[in-house]
């Protein structure tokens, strides 16, 4: 039942901010403009999310998943009456910073509610459940936010957020007996410690997401504008972009299943290594199918890869640190993604814009081969492991 609480408020608070996340530059124009201020509301939130990470992963494990969860939710559904009721930029670029926050917390505390079911039982078909209502969220909510943009403005948009957010809300109040837990720490965690323990197999896994954030935001970021250059039309170009989540979602139907059965961390690194190769071979590809093919391998990768590397993160957790070890996780996943752009508009400068692909492919592949050999010595669930 836990299970079913936490996805379903995922993805009423995923498809909620899609709406406008996907459309953020049109739907705050009159606000943030489109200029320094815009740049701004990106910063501050991605920003945000990388220093409250590794804050949201102690609490966690000092509080427990319902308290944590509950704060969050009320953060985004503050953000929410913020978007309604104010055109201050100031305020809004608080709100961002806010959204951020509760963001940091909100993966964390999903993550640590699924795993905290049945201990490790079916641990990876878990993980690619509340994956799967990420994915579908995304994308169901992106195609709707254009449409309720046009039908309605702004203001349709932030009612939206708002109604998802409190729908979230009364689900998580109505059933908040059952999301219940002490918090995973054992004993009382050091005032100084933020981070986990360090352990072998952990440093592949930073390591490993650091540079397929690197790869998705280079993809994300410049697959538009390579195919904006070789004469694509914006219709195929938005075509194009709008795959890689139907993709995931598709596949982690089948692959959160294979990773309760198959070896977890031979799944990551064969999907990390075949994405590594998508973006390699982007440069290479001159028309609409080429592109599309490789898109939907490199989706596919990313979901044969991702319930295990979820699975294998929350088992290997020292114990008493789950929290704190997946805040660790998702700071340097934060990095990755905010690292990327800066480097790559180096590359795009001095070297073209296929060189962004070849270096995060070249990067994606080096991570898998180096996240292999950490993880040599797992034999069977990583929980076994001894550190």
């Amino acid at each position: 039942m836990k299970a079913i609480i936490l996805i379903l408020i995922n993805f009423l608070i995923t498809f909620g901010f899609s709406v406008s996340d996907g459309l953020f530059a049109v739907v705050f124009k009159d606000v943030v403009g489109n200029g320094i201020f815009l740049s701004f509301a990106f910063f501050f939130y991605s920003f945000s999310k990388i220093i409250f990470s590794p804050f949201a992963g102690r609490i966690l494990d000092s509080m427990g998943v319902e308290r944590v969860l509950g704060f969050s939710l009320v953060l985004f559904t503050a953000v929410s009456a913020v978007f309604i009721l104010s055109d201050d930029k100031i305020i809004i670029l608080t709100a961002r910073i806010i959204q951020g926050c509760a963001c940091a917390f909100f993966r964390p505390v999903l993550l640590c509610g699924i795993a905290s079911e049945g201990k490790f039982s079916n641990l990876g078909r878990r993980a690619g459940q509340l994956d799967i209502s990420f994915y579908l969220a995304l994308a169901a909510g992106t195609f709707y936010g254009g449409f309720l943009f046009d039908a309605s403005g702004k203001k349709g948009v932030f009612i939206s957020i708002a109604l998802c957010c409190v729908m979230s809300l009364l689900l998580f109040l109505l059933f908040r007996e059952c999301l219940k837990t002490h918090g995973t720490a054992k004993e009382k965690p050091s005032a100084n410690r933020l981070i986990p323990a360090a352990n072998p197999a952990l440093t592949g896994y930073l390591v490993y997401i650091f540079f397929k954030a690197w790869g998705i935001s280079s993809v994300c970021i410049y697959l538009p504008v390579l195919m904006h250059n070789q004469g694509f039309t914006a219709s195929n170009i938005g075509f194009a972009v709008s795959i890689p989540p139907f993709v995931m979602a598709f596949f982690l139907l089948f692959t959160g299943r294979l990773a309760d059965i198959l070896k977890k961390n031979t799944m990551v690194f064969t999907g990390g290594a075949v994405a590594a190769a998508s973006y390699l071979s982007i440069p290479f590809a001159y028309d609409l199918p080429s592109i599309i093919l490789i898109i939907i391998i490199g989706g596919a990768a990313g979901a044969f890869s991702q319930p295990a590397l979820a699975a294998l993160l929350l088992e290997s957790a020292p114990d008493g640190q789950t929290g704190r070890t997946i805040g660790l996780f998702n700071t340097v996943m934060g990095l990755g993604f905010s690292v990327s752009p800066i480097i790559n508009g180096l590359l795009l400068k001095f070297a073209g814009i296929g060189s962004i692909f070849i270096i995060a492919g070249i990067t994606g592949l080096l991570s898998s081969m180096y996240f292999a050999d950490c993880t040599e010595n797992l034999v069977g669930d990583a929980a076994d492991y001894k550190y």
